[in-house]
């Protein structure tokens, strides 16, 4: 299966802030593929941060909210891609959490963004089209590039084929000896396979994918919780809640009302664009707070 669902739009855009400014936060689930050609900036998502420098390109998916910090007096120019939620596979989503959040900007990957920036105002469908497929074929390249290809390859297949069952049957009773005959191993050497390249069991990698199935229809759908509940392969909505609670912070009725969606932040409404006029805006004094000093806009 794709990384995304068909037909999910992407969005290609270039932004320089001049003397630095901030971008967010934007709240929701999103995939953001950056390139940074001048200065710096410094990422928070999520309750984590990092700083990414020149030259180097950048993969984000974040969940709760992501914002975009650059540096006051600094001249930053920054290219992007950016989606919405992934597709609602468990093992989509590790493979995004699984690469590293920066790697050196290739050749490949800057002129396939240099396309999508050359397609950004196209309305066309087939370009539509072309753009959309680009978006996911860059972030494909990013993660070969950094060879999280590769290193999935040494995951035993027992492991592999546990997965699988498990993505497949999910909504089912199941134990661990079903599981097992389905990676066609042991019970036992399937947990000791599954904690060493998973770190959990394959009971715990069941009950998040149960979860994060959930979460997904919490976002993209109308059902209700108990549909979603009996769908995911809980006992009840009262066990679903629980677990929903204790995984991602939020009830469910909660978790539906972050919005989370598939377009990306631009296609959502207008954020926070903030940059900087000159090096002292980004401080305001007491006494100059109510002067005009940020150039606000509603795009990065």
């Amino acid at each position: 299966m794709g990384l995304f669902y068909r037909n999910q739009p992407f969005i290609f855009g270039e932004t320089t802030y001049t003397n630095g400014g901030v971008f967010g936060p934007v709240e929701g689930g999103c995939v953001n593929l950056l390139a940074l050609l001048e200065g710096s900036m410094e990422v928070s998502w999520d309750g984590k941060s990092t700083t990414i420098t020149a030259g180097q390109a950048a993969l984000f998916y974040s969940f709760e909210a992501i914002e975009f910090r650059f540096p006051p007096g600094t001249r930053t120019r920054v290219q992007w891609c950016e989606t919405g939620d992934p597709a609602g596979s468990e093992l989509v989503r590790q493979k995004l959490r699984k690469a590293p959040l920066s790697i050196e900007l290739s050749d490949v990957l800057q002129q396939m963004m240099d396309i999508g920036m050359r397609l950004s105002d196209e309305s066309k469908d087939e370009v539509r089209a072309f753009r959309d497929a680009l978006g996911e074929a860059m972030i494909c390249a990013y993660l070969h590039k950094a060879n999280l290809d590769r290193n999935e390859a040494i995951v035993p297949e027992a492991v592999s084929r546990g997965k699988e069952f498990i993505e497949r049957h999910f909504s089912e009773p199941l134990g661990n000896e079903q599981i097992a005959r389905g990676a066609k191993v042991t019970p036992q050497y399937l947990l000791r396979v599954f904690r060493r390249n998973c770190g959990v069991s394959p009971i715990q990698h069941l009950w998040n994918v149960r979860a994060d199935k959930g979460a997904f229809l919490l976002r993209q759908t109308g059902l209700t919780v108990s549909e979603i509940a009996y769908q995911c392969g809980y006992k009840n909505p009262f066990h679903f809640s629980r677990h929903i609670k204790a995984k991602y912070g939020h009830s469910p009725s909660d978790l539906r009302k972050l919005r989370r969606t598939l377009q990306p932040s631009l296609l959502r409404g207008d954020y926070p664009d903030q940059h900087f006029e000159n090096p002292t805006s980004a401080l305001p004094s007491v006494e100059a707070q109510g002067d005009e000093r940020l150039s606000v806009g509603s795009h990065r």
